[in-house]
């Protein structure tokens, strides 16, 4: 096969027009390239230094799994299984709880494999050991990946002094855990109908 070779000449553009006579492809000698939408408007500009603007719509990653690759850029850890971006979405979820919930309310940001929550657990039954589950995503199955919580008239076990928490691996549930001075951690997070916590945590997916 025989290659077709188009070139502007100096100082001049090469255009491809469609049927209506509408702009489709513009290639500027010496300067960018722009392919244009349906409606004449550019839609996305190759510059000569190699740096792409996508003017109008979005840049859709049509395969799940694949998305950007940082490959090229120096690596922080002792090792780097992955540098793809593969993923990201915000949203929101419903918190549950085996004590029971009401007005709850729960907000999430994923990027790649991290997992950020915000959320709220209203109980609406008595409890001595209340859970806080219906996290989004399931943990990844490594443990102990911590956040903090704030309560509101829940009753801790005596000589705690904080509250925190973690997920567990391959989880969708927080765990409360309590702790003080110079006292085992105590997970009894008891409470009764109208109390609340409110969670914020970031965890692998």
């Amino acid at each position: 096969m025989t290659d077709r070779i188009f070139k502007p000449d100096s100082g001049t553009d090469l255009v491809f027009e469609d049927a209506g006579s509408t702009d489709r492809l513009r290639i500027t000698d010496g300067g960018s390239t722009v392919l244009y939408e349906d409606g004449g408007a550019a839609a996305l500009t190759v510059e000569p230094s190699g740096d792409v603007t996508v003017e109008t719509g979005n840049l859709v990653i049509g395969t799940a799994g694949q998305g950007i690759d940082f490959g090229a850029t120096a690596d922080g850890g002792v090792s780097t299984p992955s540098e793809l971006l593969d993923d990201y979405e915000e949203g929101t979820f419903t918190p549950t709880s085996n004590t029971g919930t009401s007005s709850t309310w729960g907000h999430y940001a994923k990027v790649g494999s991290i997992v950020h929550i915000w959320a709220r657990w209203i109980f609406n039954a008595t409890g001595a050991s209340a859970t806080l589950t219906g996290l989004p995503f399931t943990s990844a199955a490594i443990g102990n990946q911590a956040g903090i919580m704030i309560t509101n008239g829940v009753g801790w076990p005596a000589n705690m002094t904080s509250c925190t928490g973690q997920i567990g691996a391959s989880s969708t549930t927080f765990s409360p855990m309590m702790s003080g001075d110079n006292v085992p951690w105590d997970s009894g997070l008891s409470v009764v109908t109208g109390e609340s916590v409110i969670l914020q945590v970031t965890y692998r997916a």
